[in-house]
């Protein structure tokens, strides 16, 4: 080995730190890597940038935090000097991965230099390996939220290199010779303070650090003893192991969504709202001030700095733990944010509460604080699962409390309208649920809240007949032949297809005028032409509806409200083909919005006079229609579980 120091608070270069056998190790009360691909992009363009246009003069980074550990003596004979990386992680990754593609992409680079300085992740020995397969070429699959970063980071080397004015030799050139660090060791501070207070006094009030990275730092300090034995050891790697897995859970966007609804965290750490929702965990209310910073690590901080005033009584009078470690690991972890987060895992997998608590989040009106008290109000409960559906059966019950009549709801009435959404909303819910529950499997199809929030667009109820109005097409503000004749077209296709339904000879008659309105052209389609058209085929295809009754429930399904527009004043088997486009373009169409247009409510009685119609694609007829809101009816209803003998009750009044 080289015969190497740094001094304190000196200015290596990059290139200093390599062929010096060093090793960084970080330790478990660290969070992991996370630059995202905006943060390596920047650190890559900055270096580049001062490369070409200082190529002489400095380039500094922020500093590096150490301390001084051992020196470790390889299987080869070769020495290795380790240092605790107390701050500066993410840079320090960040430039090893980079420095890894070149070297694999351009080794000739890299001719006179055998090695670089190495990392060490004390409780992800993964990221390790992970780390290591990058270096080599190959092309591991992440299996963690570090290694999906790490591949990011990997990946945007790759990019920025691809650019031409981008030389891998000139920006590895000058992060050797001119990108310095200030290093600094902390070995007379750690006399009075440890590592992990060092590493949250640095960052506490910096933005990279957030509420739920300082509050699992708090965690593994003070689940520990000074002197470590191999119990806590473990006990440190348990909780770090365990928030991983579920930063990973919380990125599956199913369960997110079921937690979340629509919440976009935009770089916020999705366990910041999970430890937002937690009750506290003894029972009493969270005293947060208003505008206070850092609200969630200073919740846990209070508790812990607290246990020796309220060591919190067992049953049998004596103090439930009896050491601080005991209480951190246990009381905290354990029995509160682990506990807490398994409930709602057992919630999530549960085909019931999945759909039941998924829709409530989905409609709350106050948005993420409404959502988290939701959840909290639910975590709170100390009630069983079945207990706990009860208890949301009864909120959803009391949302739809004042409907009176079904048969009464109108689209266009201000009331009415938001208890529609609502409505349909829920029976699409109701159905995946029942039909999970009954299939008995995780692999059915629930409903994908995730998706139905994926576009971030907002959702309508879609007339399923068009409305009987032509304010659209052929109203004064929109005169456009362009319109009007592409619409002709595209209902002149099943218009000469419904030869096959036998219909009145009058309509041979209308299939024959469209036909040679297409024929002469767009240029010679009139305005009062069209207009007659259009009234005459609207008046085929919706089966003689009483206008006055189009806005009716009946005549309503769930849909984003692009998709719906795009609908616009088809008729029903037009909108049925556009509906079946979206569904193969990937697009997310609720399940009971595909039924209706695959007419899968329509029951096989002969009902209304030409009922061939009510067989046929081409048409939303009245039994189609009296079928449809009679399964709206079925399904707004829940059965009493093993553990309640009561009546079966409905979502909506018994009445409606």
């Amino acid at each position: 080995m080289n015969n190497f120091t740094i001094q304190n608070l000196d200015t290596p270069s990059i290139g200093d730190l390599w062929n010096k056998g060093l090793l960084f190790s970080i330790e478990s009360y660290q969070r992991g890597y996370r630059w995202k691909r905006q943060q390596v992009w920047k650190l890559l363009d900055d270096i580049m940038k001062a490369s070409k246009q200082t190529p002489n003069d400095p380039y500094m980074l922020q500093p590096i935090v150490l301390r001084d550990q051992e020196t470790l003596v390889r299987e080869d004979g070769t020495e290795v000097r380790r240092y605790e990386l107390i701050d500066g992680q993410q840079r320090m990754t960040c430039i090893w991965i980079i420095l890894c593609y070149i070297k694999h992409k351009h080794p000739d680079i890299f001719v006179n230099d055998s090695s670089y300085y190495e990392l060490d992740y004390k409780t992800r020995p993964q990221s390790g390996d992970f780390l290591r397969a990058l270096a080599a070429g190959d092309n591991p699959d992440p299996e963690s939220i570090d290694e999906e970063h790490f591949q990011t980071t990997y990946v945007c080397a790759k990019d920025f290199f691809k650019n031409t004015s981008n030389s891998a030799y000139r920006w590895s050139e000058y992060l050797k010779e001119h990108v310095h660090v200030i290093w600094y060791v902390v070995e007379e501070a750690l006399r009075e303070k440890s590592a992990e207070d060092i590493f949250m006094s640095l960052n506490r009030g910096r933005i990279p650090l957030t509420d739920s990275e300082l509050v699992k730092t708090l965690l593994l300090k003070h689940a520990i003893k000074r002197n470590q034995d191999d119990k806590t050891v473990k006990t440190q790697t348990e909780i770090g192991t365990q928030w991983d897995e579920m930063e990973r859970h919380l990125a599956d966007e199913d369960f997110w969504a079921f937690l979340a609804g629509e919440l976009k965290t935009e770089g916020t750490p999705r366990m910041n709202y999970l430890l937002s929702v937690l009750p506290h965990p003894h029972g009493a209310s969270w005293q947060d001030n208003a505008d206070e910073d850092f609200k969630i690590f200073n919740r846990y901080s209070n508790l812990i700095e607290d246990f020796d005033k309220n060591n919190y009584l067992g049953n049998d009078g004596e103090p439930r733990f009896p050491t601080s470690q005991k209480y951190v690991h246990e009381g905290i972890w354990l029995r509160h944010i682990r506990a807490d987060y398994l409930r709602l895992c057992n919630w999530a997998e549960d085909a019931a509460l999945f759909h039941k608590i998924g829709f409530l989040v989905a409609v709350q009106e106050n948005g993420e604080t409404g959502r988290m008290a939701l959840l909290q109000e639910l975590l709170a409960l100390d009630f069983p699962k079945w207990k706990v559906e009860q208890y949301v059966d009864d909120k959803i019950r009391k949302m739809f409390e004042n409907v009176k009549n079904l048969d009464e709801l109108d689209y266009t009435k201000s009331a009415d309208k938001p208890i529609m959404d609502k409505l349909l909303f829920l029976f699409n819910v109701v159905t995946c649920m029942d039909e999970a529950k009954n299939a008995d499997t995780r692999l059915c199809e629930r409903y994908s809240f995730a998706r139905h929030f994926d576009k971030d667009k907002p959702w309508s109820l879609e007339h399923i007949n068009p409305q009987n109005e032509m304010r659209t097409l052929a109203g004064k503000n929109r005169s456009n032949r362009n319109d009007w004749f592409s619409w002709l077209e595209e209902h002149y296709k099943f218009l000469d297809a419904a030869s096959g339904e036998k219909l009145e000879s009058q309509y041979a008659d209308l299939k024959s005028r469209t036909k040679q309105a297409i024929d002469a052209g767009k240029e010679r389609l009139s305005e009062e032409q069209f207009r007659t058209l259009y009234t005459e085929i609207v008046s085929l295809f919706n089966a003689k509806f009483n206008p006055k009754d189009e806005h009716k429930l009946w005549n309503m399904a769930l849909l984003r409200r692009d998709l719906n527009s795009s609908l616009s004043d088809h008729a029903f088997i037009v909108k049925r083909s556009k509906i079946t486009q979206f569904i193969s373009q990937g697009e997310f169409v609720p399940v009971c919005t595909r039924r209706v247009f695959l007419k899968y409510y329509t029951d096989d009685k002969p009902g209304e006079v030409g009922s061939a119609r009510k067989y046929s694609f081409a048409f939303w007829t009245n039994d189609d229609a009296k079928s449809y809101v009679e399964e709206i009816r079925k399904r707004l209803r829940f059965e009493p579980t093993d553990k309640e003998e009561t009546p079966t009750r409905l979502y909506i009044p018994e009445n409606v």
